[in-house]
């Protein structure tokens, strides 16, 4: 049922002390808003995209408009988890088959995504260790270097000409290359190896073209990142022995929470200003690099929580991964990125969220994996937080009042025929979840004494909230015991039609009253 506010100041309550007051001018623009947090990856990805999970979220990805990269691990490993790109023959001899991967990559294009191509890891046979270090992450190869490196650029090579062949160099223009992923964990004795990987994938990349964008590191320390900029800049380049190396975009991992950490205490809850002190670190160290110090960067993966196979009963605080947190937390730190370009002029091209649809493949019911769905093709709040972001508009407003990195916090955008802004009310430290805050919203400059359409999708602890209707039927841990109707209560986003109407100067002015932990998502259509 519709509802009609006369929203006039005469009738709008005098504004409690210390109340949140954010204002908006239609016609005044903060800047572009460039979608840059619409990514998406997981370690699985070659495996996923075929099952009856991945074809889901990948149809609903395209139906919401909510993700354009997908980047993934493994694209040359040999076992179902990789790209099988490298078969061997009975003699022991291999050829080489792109089926699997062109199959993928082709599945994203249908559904309107790119892909983020990862020249990694090694094939079987393909490596030689160095010396007798361990890899923390536990799989085999990933510290290790080609035995034979001509062998190694072959077939770089061969996957290059393939890609070429299948889908065009314009095509391939917009997709970004990547060479393996958190060389972090090599001995900083064998980082040089890890150098010669990049100038060599760097060096075949670019020779079929220059407008191919190609970079890394893919780090998550920023001694290793600084040791990579070093070389990039001012090394002697492995392949044409002259200084420095061709990079399009530097790439970096940030997570609010180390999943090593979750046994220890005292309890470490992950906080956006996590994520805005490093960005002002790696800010600062690109300033130091005067040829790359305007280059893209990339946070290609984050996630309130590192870790994606560790789950909620072990770890009750990872519930985070399952409820609203995890998609007020992204909304949040959205808003903080935006505060740094505008006031630091340090921008963030992509940022790319850790987690897929892994929970749903394995038939479980939010198990706090840090996964975008869970069974039942349930989709979970974070991917909520995705569908609702995706509804924002090309240009964002200036907002006065807002102070990104408080408990109150406005992401306000405009097109050409809608205004739409997101209220979020998120303080990750939080213990009471049952108080609430008023603010005000005052948006200027729209024609007086008009009747705006107007849509509000909220997302907190009752609404757009697949978690919480989940703990209501009583938790059931497989897909089998759910409701006849719980894909009908859980796939669509719920919302509330209003009719708000201007003032004699063209001001619509409300208070919203928000949930600790809780967001509002506004469409106001402005075609009259």
């Amino acid at each position: 049922m519709k509802l009609v506010f006369i929203l006039l100041m005469l009738f709008i309550p005098l504004i409690g002390r210390g109340q949140t007051v954010f204002t908006l001018n239609i016609q005044e623009k903060a800047g572009i808003n460039h979608y840059f947090w619409k990514a998406a990856g997981h370690d699985f990805m070659f495996q996923m995209t075929d099952d009856d999970a991945g074809k889901y979220l990948l149809s609903r990805i395209s139906s919401y408009n909510s993700i354009k990269y997908i980047r993934s691990h493994f694209t040359f490993n040999s076992d179902d988890k990789g790209g099988q790109i490298v078969v061997y023959d009975p003699d022991g001899k291999y050829h080489y088959d792109f089926s699997k991967i062109n199959h993928t990559f082709q599945n994203y294009l249908t559904h309107g995504i790119k892909p983020i191509v990862e020249f990694d890891f090694f094939p079987d046979n393909f490596a030689k260790p160095l010396g007798n270090d361990t890899n923390n992450e536990g799989f085999t190869g990933k510290n290790a270097q080609p035995r034979d490196w001509l062998e190694w650029e072959q077939l770089m090579r061969a996957f290059m000409e393939n890609l070429i062949e299948t889908f065009g160099k314009e095509e391939l223009k917009t997709w970004y290359y990547e060479v393996w992923n958190e060389p972090d964990n090599w001995p900083t004795e064998h980082l040089h190896i890890f150098f010669r990987l990049y100038d060599t994938f760097a060096d075949v990349v670019k020779s079929y073209d220059q407008d191919f964008k190609v970079g890394g590191p893919a780090t998550y320390n920023l001694y290793a990142l600084k040791a990579f900029l070093d070389h990039v800049t001012s090394g002697t380049n492995f392949v044409t022995g002259e200084v420095g190396s061709p990079i399009d975009f530097i790439s970096h991992h940030i997570y609010g929470l180390s999943g090593g950490w979750l046994h220890a205490p005292p309890e470490i809850v992950p906080q956006v200003s996590r994520f805005s002190q490093e960005f002002h670190w790696i800010k600062r160290l690109l300033d130091k690099y005067e040829s790359i110090k305007d280059i893209d960067f990339h946070l290609n993966e984050w996630g309130v929580c590192s870790n994606f196979q560790k789950a909620q009963a072990q770890y009750p605080q990872l519930e985070y991964r399952n409820n609203e947190f995890s998609p007020l937390f992204m909304t949040k730190l959205i808003d903080c990125l935006y505060a740094l370009e505008d006031n630091y002029d340090f921008k963030t091209s992509m940022l790319l969220y850790w987690g897929f649809s892994w929970e749903d493949q394995k038939n479980e019911m939010f198990t706090g994996n840090r996964e975008l769905t869970t069974g039942g093709h349930t989709p979970k709040p974070i991917l909520t937080g995705f569908e609702l972001l995706a509804k924002l508009q090309p240009e964002r407003l200036k907002a006065i009042g807002n102070v990104p990195g408080d408990r109150l916090g406005i992401i306000p955008t405009i097109g050409s025929k809608e205004l739409a802004f997101i209220v979020y009310n998120f303080n990750e430290t939080d213990d009471d979840l049952s108080k609430t805050d008023q603010l005000r919203i005052e948006v200027n400059g729209l024609i007086p004494n008009t009747e705006y359409q107007t849509k509000i999708y909220k997302l907190n602890r009752e609404y757009n909230n697949s978690y919480a209707k989940w703990l209501k039927i009583g938790s059931p841990s497989v897909p089998a015991r759910l409701p006849a109707d719980w894909s009908a209560k859980v796939s669509n986003l719920e919302l509330e039609n209003e009719i708000i109407i201007s003032d004699h100067s063209g001001t619509l002015s409300f208070n919203v009253v928000l949930s600790r932990h809780s967001m509002n998502l506004y469409t106001i259509d402005l075609t009259l």
